[in-house]
């Protein structure tokens, strides 16, 4: 199964998506490998990762961007499924 590519958004935009979007994104954050040192990838696809891209939990853009994701869903009503 080949990942979705998350991309660093701003924290206006992530409060402009919906909720629904914005809990793929969480999901799609925490489905993210823990490092770059534990991945399965080879040095040639390493390199081919594009910058602002995020793909390691232990990278600063992947912290950014789930501290933000949590601080815009916590504004929202809570809804069962």
């Amino acid at each position: 199964m080949k990942k979705k590519i998350i991309k660093v958004l701003t924290k206006e935009e992530l409060e402009e998506m919906h909720t629904g979007s914005l809990m793929s994104r969480r999901t799609q954050l925490l489905r993210c490998e823990e490092s770059e040192a534990l991945s399965d990838l080879t040095e040639e696809e390493r390199q081919k990762i594009e910058k602002g891209i995020i793909k390691y939990k232990q990278s600063e853009l992947w912290k950014l961007a789930y501290s933000q994701l949590k601080e815009v869903l916590s504004k929202r009503e809570h809804y069962k499924k």
